[in-house]
């Protein structure tokens, strides 16, 4: 299991990046390093180790919660 504090800022888009690549070959590598170093600066996306950050960035938006 990989946690996210064992990762620099740097290596944690990298592998995240890779992972999305591997995921969806398609997508366009700099327009995902670019997505993935923006959702690197909020600390709950920064705290999912890098393979549970890929898959969520493949799941839908979550719905706000209702009153």
């Amino acid at each position: 299991m990989w946690a996210a504090n064992e990762f620099t800022d740097k290596e944690w888009v990298a592998k995240v990046t890779e992972l999305m690549l591997e995921l969806d070959p398609d997508l366009d590598e700099h327009d995902v390093r670019d997505i993935v170093t923006s959702l690197s600066k909020y600390p709950h996306w920064r705290q999912l180790s890098p393979p549970e950050a890929a898959a969520k960035t493949f799941e839908p938006p979550e719905a706000p919660d209702s009153p």
